[in-house]
């Protein structure tokens, strides 16, 4: 079937348009800048065809844009629990979390955006002195390098990077990759890692 269902039943709004014709509307209005008018479309296309990602993705998008992160939350969050692998909206909904002061679950987010592929995840988790595991997509910290005289505690939010093959991983993989917790690993190559520093 195509992007929207046609086999849902239609409210009064459906004389006004199809859900198609909305989305459309929203896209255009998206295109434009007029957030207003995009997220309105965007809610009547949703009225009317139910759960559409990409609607969804864009509704919250336009609220966020209108500085209206409380109301860009439930359409992003839509949006990855039927899209997991949705790059974008991760990246939107962790921007969102975080306007919002809810910055361990912003964090996730924006990791996950990066180990899928989101091209500014990265960057932005750069400038909060943060990484992601190559092999879970956990958010890692930055250490500001340790210390010789320093005993290293393997915790799932410290980094650790493998100089071998470059892979970063979080506390977990770094123990699973390694004969015990207190000799993390590398989980890619199984060589030896170091706190991550930048």
């Amino acid at each position: 079937m195509g992007l929207f269902d046609r086999s849902k039943k239609r409210g009064p709004a459906a004389q006004d348009g199809t859900a198609e014709q909305f989305f459309e509307q929203g896209k255009q209005s998206f295109g434009q800048e007029n957030y207003a008018a995009a997220a309105q479309a965007f809610e009547a296309s949703l009225r009317l065809a139910g759960d559409v990602p990409s609607a969804y993705f864009l509704l919250g998008a336009s609220r966020f844009r209108l500085g209206d992160s409380a109301g860009a939350l439930a359409p992003l969050s839509r949006c990855v629990e039927l899209v997991p692998d949705h790059a974008e909206a991760h990246n939107a909904l962790g921007m969102t979390l975080g306007r919002l002061d809810r910055h361990d679950e912003a964090d996730i987010h924006l990791a996950r955006a990066a180990y899928l592929g989101h091209v500014q995840a990265p960057g932005t988790l750069a400038a909060m002195d943060m990484d992601y595991c190559r092999n879970c997509a956990a958010p890692v910290n930055y250490s500001s390098g340790p210390d010789p005289a320093d005993i290293v505690i393997v915790s799932a939010a410290v980094g650790w990077s493998c100089a071998s093959c470059g892979a970063v991983s979080c506390g977990r993989c770094a123990s699973d990759g390694g004969r015990s917790p207190m000799d993390p690993r590398c989980p890619r190559c199984g060589r030896d890692v170091d706190v991550l520093t930048k």
